[in-house]
């Protein structure tokens, strides 16, 4: 029915945001849902309304977010950004959801670019806010105390504390990378509050990541 309409129908969209419904029940979102590029192109000819592609984002990125987190961050950034200054205000829901989406995918390392989101600048000075902070640029330390400050809100939202301290030893990683060409065990042991005996294995799992290029001297007990 999708392909058969004419390019220039406003059915497409309804039948569109149906389709998605009927793809998730049947585990067939990819068949449906290829990228956001993609999604633009279906609708350059007769394009919806902003309401419209709000709700449509904000089914997507519900259908996305267990299998495809990453897939699920963008589409809730692309959502945010049809917000304005004027509005940004109601798009506090949908804000948190970006926030808490972004944090729990393991492969999402850049999130300096969420603060600048005008949805998201509306929730400086609550918790998701400062959480959201910490990790674009503080440290282990720092998560540690907010989480033993706020461990019900960080369990609220369905963010786990296991994963967020492994993103957060990753993300502190590199910042200490940043300003130490060359670290000693002692020093990534005291930051990333681990054992002697787990640097290197620490070291191994971040350059999977490719993140970072790094060299283990052994001998010297030195990282590089």
């Amino acid at each position: 029915l999708f392909n058969n309409l004419e390019a220039i129908s406003p059915l497409r969209y309804h039948v569109f945001y149906h389709l998605v419904q009927v793809a998730k029940q049947c585990d067939q979102v990819k068949e449906v849902f290829t990228g956001l590029d993609e999604l633009k192109r279906e609708f350059a000819q007769c394009p919806p309304s902003k309401e419209q592609m709000q709700k449509l984002y904000r089914l997507l990125h519900d259908v996305l977010k267990d299998s495809q987190c990453e897939t699920a961050s963008k589409v809730m950034i692309e959502l945010l950004g049809t917000y304005t200054d004027d509005n940004a205000s109601h798009a506090r829901d949908d804000a948190m959801k970006c926030i808490v989406t972004a944090l729990a995918d393991p492969n999402t390392f850049l999130l300096d670019p969420l603060l600048s989101l005008k949805p998201v600048r509306f929730l400086e000075g609550e918790l998701i806010h400062d959480l959201l902070s910490i990790f674009v640029s503080e440290k282990l330390q720092s998560y540690m105390k907010f989480y033993q400050d706020h461990k019900e809100f960080v369990t609220a939202q369905g963010l786990n504390h296991e994963q967020n301290m492994k993103k957060m030893r990753f993300l502190t990683f590199m910042q200490l990378a940043e300003g130490n060409p060359e670290m000693s065990y002692e020093l990534l042991r005291d930051e990333l509050q681990i054992e002697d005996s787990e640097v290197e294995l620490f070291i191994i799992d971040v350059l999977k990541t490719k993140l970072v290029r790094a060299r283990i001297d052994q001998k010297s007990q030195k990282v590089h």
